[in-house]
């Protein structure tokens, strides 16, 4: 997500790429989600997007782009509007 959101050099097939794997993972997810597991990733989401975060700077080399606190409610990461 913060690929799709911040990679602003990005060419838009590469944007519709990351889209695409979002939308699959979020798929995925949506199949295997329990309430303990929203739970604890409501508990870890702040250290979890610390490593989204550093992964998106090794692709990008860009480490000012990307917002220090998650911009995301975990329901948009999960891909619903209610968890």
């Amino acid at each position: 997500m913060l690929l799709v959101d911040y990679g602003q050099e990005e060419s838009e097939r590469n944007r519709n790429h990351w889209k695409a794997e979002v939308s699959s993972f979020q798929f995925q997810l949506s199949n295997k989600i329990t309430t303990n597991l929203i739970n604890y990733l409501h508990q870890r989401l702040p250290r979890l997007y610390a490593k989204a975060r550093k992964t998106a700077i090794l692709k990008t080399g860009l480490n000012q782009r990307f917002p220090e606190n998650c911009p995301y409610a975990l329901e948009d990461i999960l891909g619903e509007e209610e968890t």
